[in-house]
């Protein structure tokens, strides 16, 4: 190109520019920076990114797009509104193009790049009329394509910024968004700067739920919300901003300088809320990142050629956390190969990824992605000394997190990987009484990654790319709350999953906090039930007064809980008993309990994540927590006389059972570690690449699963003792569920008998060879003592139909393979009986013949 347009964009509009060929320097920092390049006809996807260093841009296809705004009479967009332009994807939201809007409200013609997406959207902003996201099919390539906005009068909302003692901040960038045809965040207005009094006006809808974000150079950025607003009350929303702290340190390998890294730190009990900083030419290997949230944090830093360093405790004094060096670790070397759950076969197509952890979770990617070859396998680097977790995933495939243990001058063996196949899951609301569900929102993490997305009015949503493991949802409720729970796929095949909305109860939560609480901010109380063997946690923010009101919650009994962040400050108990309008009077004197956890070694379990519950009927209401570099955490005082702790992550140890004593601090020693070793064979063949699921029966809680080797041997080798309910139930076995009890400190090998699956196409026959319809075959295992008909009844085959079709033909598919007796019945009264063999991992063709 001789030519191109260059423009580089920081948040909230502050514009510079440059143009040129070739390369083209460009001036510009900060966190969320935006370049955008055109040249004739086609242009170039939106980096959003810091924008430093070199930067190829590629260009795109491109589609031509004009539009009008039809403004409410006698308005005139002299505002600076725009039109912003991107494919449409509830997980991303990827702006491609700005368009300006004349003052007559019609923008356009101008080119936008095409991306690969079903939909595109476009997004109306300004101060003006409210601000809208309109969905379209992708254009096609120099579609001439025209858009239109409605142009409502929108509703202003005065937000005021303030610091921690009350004082105006002037210069903030406030935005609110709320939610629109995609998910519960997906319209945002034209952010405002602050004036001198603190306040900007933001133009937003007349009620509904809206999430404000804030920010200001020195100060922590704030997220809030949802905010309820109703066009009758008054619309002033004031938000509070925190002066940030300072952390800064050294990164080196070896004795020598790392000149480019990645900071990676989080507050242990939310990774959720993880931080990445990236940092180039720095030739002495020095970092400083400001406007950190002073508290409790993790760290670690990395690059692209060296492995983490050791994971630190970040502790501020005076605002300012210094965490000296941190030495990256030497990379090594791993192999593997991933095959299909069911079918055992090479999956071509699949990827492999190191990537650094903190116990169950994943933070922030050490290698590239590298592909299988035609045989599955694959060879990677960036493996660090000691555990390692791999990142392996293929379309249609849900994901898997193998861990390997690494030694340098090693190549760390990571075997075989299977994948299954994900399913959907459809998560139904229900109501006693008919209701319209659009004022809910759903989302879900840990085994799948579904954002904020609102109902439709039926309340029924769709969660693609389950499997086997825990899915915690979150729903938010039309009173600001939100209700989580925990569901657990077992079975990696399609579900339902329902949660009913109750309607019997209403709770004005009124809180006193005590002198104790000092510094205490952005609490939020939960109130936790069981609601039919599931244990829900519905939360929701105290105002400034100290209050919430909780619409629609079961009868309870409650199990009630404050915290101030990742600080737990009280637990009580909550038994409501009489009219639907309750008041829950709480005293919060933040009095607290200190549980310090040592190995069976005496040494402190550090830097772990610990779950804690009060021994009670009912599911255990787990709160998490995380541990210091001592092994110390704090807990409110609780409200019971026995704790059920359970150390998770990397050694787990579960279902302890804990005597309240009266001391501010209490030990709790871990038991010795126990190995749990399994055999995995079918009718004496070893199996190797199959996945066992383990859980320990007193806690509930889930062991990471196990793969057994070319062996077909599956270990767990660093647990806990206790009773174990073992079950493989993957695609392609047929279900097996046994108990394990493992002694303190002691080895268990045993054998897991299991049973692949196959199928038999029954071909049904008379005398002189023609085919019969309606012959109805039955099954019976000689191994199981069950026949077809009971499995079919039990939903345990997927088979649904046992009579034959036209042309003679019955299929049965999901069988455990082993010795079949079979019968087949006519409504004439022929019939036939005999034997067969069904066959592991296929199917096998079957004739069989009726006589009179």
């Amino acid at each position: 190109m001789s030519t191109l347009d260059l423009a580089a964009r920081l948040v909230f509009h502050r514009v510079v520019q440059s143009r040129a060929d070739g390369w083209t320097e460009v001036f510009a920092t900060g966190d969320d920076d935006v370049l955008v390049a055109s040249s004739g006809s086609r242009a170039t996807a939106v980096r959003e990114a810091p924008v430093t260093g070199d930067i190829t841009l590629t260009l795109a296809d491109s589609f031509e797009l004009s539009g009008v705004i039809e403004l409410p009479m006698g308005t005139a967009l002299v505002d600076g509104a725009e039109i912003w332009v991107g494919p449409a994807d509830v997980n991303a939201r990827s702006c491609v193009a700005k368009l300006p809007v004349r003052s007559d409200g019609s923008f356009g013609p101008a080119r936008c790049p095409l991306l690969p997406a079903q939909q595109y959207g476009f997004n109306l902003l300004s101060t003006r009329v409210l601000s809208e996201y309109v969905l379209r099919s992708t254009p096609s390539i120099d579609e001439q394509v025209f858009v239109r906005f409605e142009g409502r009068v929108p509703s202003p909302v005065e937000v005021r910024v303030t610091d921690d003692k009350g004082g105006p901040i002037a210069g903030a960038a406030v935005g609110v968004f709320w939610a629109g045809p995609l998910s519960a965040n997906d319209v945002f207005a034209q952010p405002m700067l602050t004036n001198a009094d603190g306040r900007a006006t933001l133009a937003a809808p007349a009620e509904g739920a809206l999430n404000f974000r804030v920010r200001r150079t020195g100060f922590v950025p704030l997220l809030s919300g949802p905010v309820l607003l109703d066009a009758r009350e008054a619309r002033h929303v004031d938000l509070e901003l925190k002066r940030g702290g300072r952390i800064e340190g050294r990164v080196v390998s070896g004795a020598e300088p790392v000149k480019a890294f990645q900071l990676v730190f989080w507050p242990p009990a939310n990774a959720d809320e993880t931080r990445y900083e990236f940092f180039e030419g720095r030739d002495d290997g020095r970092f400083a990142v400001e406007a950190v949230e002073v508290r409790s944090l993790l760290a670690y830093a990395a690059s692209k050629t060296h492995p983490r360093s050791e994971i630190v405790a970040i502790a501020f004094q005076d605002g300012v956390a210094d965490l000296g060096t941190l030495e990256l670790a030497p990379s090594l070397r791993g192999r593997g190969r991933v095959i299909d759950a069911e079918t055992r076969a090479p999956l071509v197509g699949a990827s492999a990824q190191t990537w650094n952890c903190w116990g169950y979770r994943i933070l922030s990617a050490q290698s590239a992605p590298v592909l299988v070859d035609a045989d599955g396998a694959f060879e990677l680097d960036g493996l660090r000394p000691g555990q390692n977790t791999i990142w392996v995933q293929a379309p249609g495939y849900h994901w898997a997190q193998p861990n390997v243990s690494a030694e340098v001058g090693d190549e760390a063996d990571i075997g075989l990987v299977p994948l299954e196949r994900t399913v959907p899951l459809s998560f139904q609301l229900v109501s006693e009484e008919p209701r319209d569900f659009t004022a809910f929102a759903l989302s879900a993490s840990r085994t799948v990654d579904f954002p904020l997305t609102s109902f439709p009015a039926d309340g029924r949503l769709e969660v693609p790319g389950c499997a086997r493991g825990d899915i915690e949802f979150g729903v938010d409720y039309p009173d600001g709350s939100t209700a989580y729970f925990v569901h657990q796929v077992e079975r990696a095949v399609p579900a339902d999953v329902a949660h009913t909305v109750a309607n019997e109860l209403d709770v004005d939560v009124r809180a006193r906090i005590g002198a104790a609480c000092d510094g205490a901010t952005d609490l939020q109380v939960g109130l936790c039930c069981d609601d039919h063997g599931v244990f829900v946690a519905r939360w929701m923010y105290l105002d400034e007064a100290g209050r919430a009101h909780f619409v629609g919650l079961p009868r309870g009994p409650f199990s009630v809980v404050v915290q101030a962040g990742d600080r737990e400050l009280h637990r009580s108990r909550f038994e409501p008993k009489g009219k639907r309008e309750q008041t829950l009077e709480l005293d919060v004197a933040c009095r607290s309990k200190t549980l310090r956890v040592l190995a069976s070694d005496g040494s402190p379990r550090a830097r772990g994540s610990v779950l804690c519950a009060c021994v009670a009927e009912g599911p255990p209401a787990f709160m998490h927590h995380a541990t210091d570099d001592e092994g110390r955490l704090s807990i409110a005082w609780p409200d019971c006389g026995e704790l059920l702790v359970c150390a998770v992550g990397p050694s787990p140890r579960f279902g302890l059972r804990v005597a309240v004593d009266d001391s501010i601090e209490q030990e709790i020693v871990l038991p010795a570690a126990s190995r749990l070793e399994l055999r995995v064979h079918d009718r004496g063949e070893a199996l190797a690449g199959v996945l066992v699921s383990a859980r320990e029966s007193s806690s509930d809680l889930w062991l990471d699963p196990a793969v057994s080797n070319a062996s077909g041997i599956g270990v767990w080798d660093d647990i806990g003792p206790g009773a174990y309910d073992v079950v493989v139930d993957g695609q392609g076995f047929w279900r097996v569920a046994r108990q394990y009890t493992v002694s303190d400190g002691a080895r268990l090998a045993a054998d897991l008998d299991v049973r692949r699956l196959g199928g038999v196409d029954f071909e049904i026959r008379g005398a002189l060879g023609e085919a019969v319809a309606g012959a109805r075959v039955t099954l019976a295992s000689t191994e199981f003592g069950e026949t077809s008909d009971q499995w079919i009844a039990e939903h345990r085959v997927p088979s649904t139909n046992p009579s034959s079709e036209t042309s003679g033909l019955v299929t049965l598919d999901g069988l455990p393979n082993g010795d079949y007796t079979w019968t087949v019945a006519c409504d004439d009264g022929r019939s036939a009986t005999g034997t067969l063999v069904v066959p592991p991992g296929t199917r096998t063709k079957f004739v069989a013949t009726v006589t009179n």
